[in-house]
C-alpha cells in the first residue's frame, strides 16, 4: 500500500552564465540560461536535489560540482556539455537546508560557470 505524503518546501534557482555579456546581451537584459536545480522537501522529512545542467562550456566526461551557499554538494558528469543528477536523503545522501534566497553555483576547476538564486516554485 503506497502512503501518500505532502510536499512542504520547493525552490528552484534558474542557472545562468556568468560570462561577461556581450553588447546586445547587455542592451536587450538577455542572459544565457545553463539549467536549474529543484529543491524538494516532504512532511515525511525526505530531502530532494534535482540537477540538470546543459550547453555547460567544459570538457565531456569532465565532473563539476554544485554548491549550494558555498558549501559542496555534490559533483555532476557531463556528457556533451550535459548532466542531470537527483540526490535523495531517502538514499542516504546528505542535503543542506535551501530557503529563498539561497545562493547555487556550478563550478568547474575552481571557476564558476553557472549561478543563480534559490525561489519559491
Amino acid at each position: 500500500m503506497k502512503t501518500f505524503r505532502r510536499k512542504i518546501t520547493e525552490y528552484e534557482a534558474n542557472l545562468y552564465s556568468v560570462e561577461p555579456l556581450s553588447f546586445w546581451a547587455r542592451l536587450f537584459g538577455s542572459r544565457k540560461k545553463g539549467g536549474e536545480l529543484e529543491f524538494k522537501a516532504y512532511d515525511d522529512g525526505e530531502k530532494l536535489l534535482e540537477v540538470e545542467l546543459h550547453a555547460l562550456n567544459a570538457p565531456h566526461g569532465a565532473a563539476v560540482s554544485v554548491l549550494i551557499d558555498n558549501a559542496p554538494v555534490c559533483e555532476v558528469m557531463l556528457s556533451q556539455g550535459h548532466g542531470r543528477l537527483l540526490l535523495s536523503t531517502a538514499q542516504g545522501e546528505s542535503l543542506p537546508e535551501v530557503s529563498n534566497g539561497s545562493q547555487a553555483e556550478i563550478r568547474y576547476q575552481g571557476e564558476t560557470l553557472l549561478s543563480g538564486i534559490f525561489m519559491p516554485d
